[in-house]
């Protein structure tokens, strides 16, 4: 009798560990994704103005507006966002932030001005950033992953041994590319008569692509059980622990390569779903702020501690990132 009350209750754990996995790499609904956003939004407008914050204006400005825009276009209700990511070219120079800020901007420009001029400086500074700063590139290629800026390269290195991949600098990268080559994609339709020309912008997106798809596929490798990224991608014992922000902007081009066709639907559906739970179930608290937001900084020991409780001084941050995450999820669960 003891035997089969044993085995009756290990069946029992096993369904229910077997129902709970099966839960967490479902895709959230529509109205489930909206909520959270509308939650989120809501306890930033609550909050005291931080326009007059020099942070604010700076890099932090841009992101909010992203992730604004990308609000708006899933909840009518904000109204049109116009945004402009250009003027960061001269804030964070040779970092991975100057790739989110400026590449893709420039590709849109290349739209607006139906000219390949601005794309062709686009892949200019993306063979720079990539290829060049610091005399080998930002891109490691051995781990299929950014370092922020020059100061993370080696010799550098984290307590571990291993080498400095810091979650959000490599979220700007992710999101850059998965941004970047939507703009080129529409971009191709501009020139549908001009092989030559249509060939250029073909070439440029796929050595954008071959990136995308080489960054994802090592985050999958990298996620938490919990869903989350650490802090420190490589080095989860020294400020690892779940980050939200970085975590926001793996979700957002990962849903995006899904959409798009880049990514394996059922290799990367469950990475995206468990991501995002762990976004609305940890990080989003009862009040609608965000906890697990690493504050300003460029380094995983910057901005320290990350908790639940912990708030940045600058919640535009964390804010641009969940909307953007938030936005594309919409889009996917929409099938459009």
């Amino acid at each position: 009798m003891k035997r089969k009350n044993a085995r009756l209750l290990a069946a029992m754990a096993w369904l229910l560990l077997a129902t709970a996995m099966a839960h967490a790499q479902r895709l959230p609904s529509r109205r489930d994704v909206l909520r959270a956003m509308d939650k989120v939004y809501a306890h930033y407008k609550a909050q005291p103005s931080q326009a007059d914050s020099a942070l604010l204006r700076e890099w932090p400005r841009v992101v909010y507006l992203h992730g604004l825009a990308a609000y708006a276009i899933v909840e009518p209700k904000v109204g049109p966002i116009a945004i402009s990511a250009l003027p960061m070219a001269d804030t964070h120079k040779e970092s991975t932030m100057q790739l989110y800020a400026n590449v893709p901007a420039l590709a849109r420009r290349a739209a607006t001005r139906q000219s390949l001029e601005p794309l062709r400086e686009a892949m200019t500074l993306y063979a720079h950033l990539r290829d060049s700063v610091g005399g080998i590139g930002l891109w490691h290629d051995a781990a299929s992953l950014w370092w922020v800026d020059e100061a993370a390269m080696p010799p550098r290195r984290e307590p571990s041994g291993a080498t400095t991949h810091w979650s959000r600098g490599n979220g700007w990268a992710f999101a850059a590319l998965a941004h970047a080559i939507r703009e080129m994609r529409d971009l191709e339709s501009l020139w549908q008569t001009d092989a030559t020309l249509r060939a250029e912008v073909e070439a440029a997106r796929y050595t954008l692509e071959r990136d995308f798809e080489a960054m994802a596929i090592e985050l999958r490798r990298l996620q938490r059980t919990d869903g989350f990224w650490n802090c420190s991608l490589l080095d989860p014992l020294h400020y690892g622990g779940p980050e939200a922000s970085g975590t926001a902007l793996f979700v957002y081009g990962m849903a995006y390569g899904l959409r798009a066709g880049l990514l394996h639907g059922e290799t990367f559906r469950p990475v995206v779903a468990r991501a995002w739970q762990a976004l609305v179930r940890e990080a989003l608290q009862r009040d609608g702020g965000l906890g697990y937001v690493q504050g300003f900084g460029h380094m995983p020991e910057e901005g320290q501690p990350i908790a639940a409780s912990f708030r940045p001084e600058i919640l535009e941050i964390g804010l641009g990132c969940f909307l953007m995450a938030g936005a594309e999820m919409w889009r996917l669960v929409a099938g459009r």
